[in-house]
């Protein structure tokens, strides 16, 4: 067991796993190659003011299956800023969690090369499970994926059901859901992205395409946005960033007008 913690009484501080956020040159050597294991934990919680911010970072690869927080636990502060990712490639596992108790959640950035969403047995390269994106949502934690760079698209899969069915509202309230433990890939809170605690909000920008091929819904407060061919901006992943619009909203944009955004479902 591994535990790495800047907690601080007022705030939080910061760690850095093999680089700084997304990879800036600031004299800080870089990894290329990151293994975050299981049993890890980092965590930069502010127990009376703002969390701090965590960054995993590896100039190819990252492999990610620990524990990490960045978390305001009191009265005051805001959560704070999780990246976890690997420039070309990553894959993950473990628990995030960017909350706040009494301000404004914190953020989650997964940004690889490519990313696809889906239900996954075993996780793999550039894939994130939607498990790991609706666990962290309904903590309380704002969940951004990102790509940058001409043909870096996000792909959210349909769901295999694995009998000939896929995803819908008619499926999850089916008997082939019946028997399944709480924490299975098929449970029906694991088919589609979904999540109620109004505090977390879901955003997507791609540099290249967005394929939406199955449900992205929340019932909460929070506000669901994809942009696609999405240049660039860090401000868009600091807390309100992107998240600062009205309750509840949806923004379906295009950073150009050559990368589409697809969408087969969607509700909000």
């Amino acid at each position: 067991e591994s535990v790495t913690s800047t907690t601080g009484y007022l705030e939080g501080g910061r760690i850095r796993v093999g680089g700084e956020f997304q990879g800036a040159d600031v004299g800080l050597r870089e990894a290329s190659y990151t293994t975050v294991e299981e049993r890890a934990s980092l965590s930069a919680d502010g127990l009376n003011g703002d969390a701090g911010s965590i960054i995993v970072w590896a100039n190819r690869d990252t492999l990610f299956a620990g524990d990490v927080s960045a978390s305001a636990l009191g009265s005051n502060g805001n959560g704070g800023l999780i990246e976890v990712t690997g420039k070309e490639s990553h894959g993950l596992g473990g628990t995030f969690a960017a909350t706040s108790v009494g301000g404004t959640a914190g953020t989650v950035l997964f940004d690889p090369g490519t990313i696809t969403v889906g239900n996954f047995a075993t996780p793999g390269v550039n894939v994130i499970n939607i498990s790991l994106i609706n666990n962290t949502l309904q903590n309380g934690s704002s969940v951004i994926l990102a790509t940058s760079g001409a043909g870096s698209n996000v792909v959210f899969n349909d769901v295999d059901l694995g009998d000939g069915q896929t995803a819908g509202g008619a499926v999850q309230n089916g008997t082939v859901h019946s028997a399944l433990a709480f924490d299975d890939r098929i449970h029906p809170r694991y088919l589609a992205i979904q999540w109620t605690n109004s505090d977390a909000s879901f955003a997507v920008f791609a540099g290249g395409n967005i394929f939406v091929d199955n449900h992205i819904r929340t019932s909460g407060a929070g506000s669901i946005s994809l942009v696609a061919g999405w240049s660039g901006t860090e401000a868009d992943f600091q807390v309100g960033g992107i998240f600062d619009g009205a309750a509840s909203t949806v923004d379906v944009g295009l950073a150009d007008n050559s990368n589409p955004v697809k969408l087969s479902s969607f509700n909000s």
